[in-house]
């Protein structure tokens, strides 16, 4: 059994390390900085493309999320959006040239034509310093597409990635935010967001947290194609280790399987 103080001084180091990762995907969008020249993918349906920098110039076309869009040079006029002004870009899409707002652009780009997600930000007004950014993640359909919002736990968001449904048949996708812990007593881990006909129906967390050698929190996921894993079912866990008066580690926690029961999954007493 791993020996809660090393474990807990192994966490600190690495996340001290991992906080020094510049440039998270984020970055591009709050900085209005894209890449010129580069090709992006359209975050907003039914965008505009205007003959000038400005919203009551001429409409030159209207395309759906998920255009191919490719950065001609950047403007000094801006447009605010989603928290933050956005500068205009020139940019050319399916032939055309005009103008559209950078915050249209989607910063991720996942999947494959048949099977796509999209990744933008907000950036929340007057809230707490630590935490101002929502995730927002869409989902195209057969008329538009699905959102779903995820506050992040702090600013050192990683990116996301898409992992199949991991051998659970009644997911058809899943989508894992990745966050970095910048310190130690701070969160860090994963955000799972469960996939069924194009919408989110459940977010599942594996987060972790640590304050060398006096606590530590882990939350673990087993799909059923993961070493251990149960046919049809997710083992979910939580554990708190955590130092007493008496220098003795105290740990506590709870398992539980989720299974998909009325349209729905819903944990059972593991």
């Amino acid at each position: 059994m791993r020996h809660p103080l090393i474990c807990a001084l192994l966490f600190c180091f690495l996340s001290t390390v991992l906080q020094a990762q510049p440039n998270f995907p984020y970055t591009p969008f709050l900085d209005s900085d894209y890449e010129i020249g580069a090709t992006y993918k359209l975050f907003g349906d039914k965008v505009t493309l205007r003959s000038a920098a400005t919203t009551d110039s001429k409409g030159l076309g209207v395309y759906p999320i998920g255009t191919s869009v490719k950065l001609l040079e950047r403007t000094e006029e801006t447009y605010f959006l989603y928290g933050v002004n956005s500068h205009w870009y020139k940019v050319e899409i399916a032939g055309n040239t005009g103008y559209i707002v950078g915050a249209f652009l989607a910063s991720e780009h996942l999947g494959t034509d048949e099977n796509q997600v999209f990744v933008n930000y907000e950036l929340i007004q007057d809230v707490e310093e630590f935490a101002p950014y929502i995730v927002v993640v869409r989902i195209p359909t057969a008329d538009g597409f699905n959102e779903h919002k995820y506050k992040m736990p702090n600013g050192n968001y990683a990116g996301a990635k898409l992992s199949g449904n991991r051998g659970f048949s009644e997911l058809d996708q899943i989508i894992s935010l990745e966050f970095y812990a910048e310190s130690c007593g701070a969160t860090g881990g994963e955000m799972h967001l469960l996939l069924k006909n194009n919408a989110v129906i459940k977010e599942l967390s594996t987060f972790y947290v640590s304050d060398a050698g006096v606590f530590s929190y882990e939350e673990t996921a087993i799909f059923p194609n993961d070493p251990g894993g149960m046919q049809e079912m997710i083992i979910y866990t939580e554990i708190t280790e955590e130092l007493n008066g008496k220098n003795i580690y105290e740990i506590s926690g709870q398992k539980s399987l989720l299974i998909w029961e009325n349209n729905k999954l819903s944990p059972m007493g593991y």
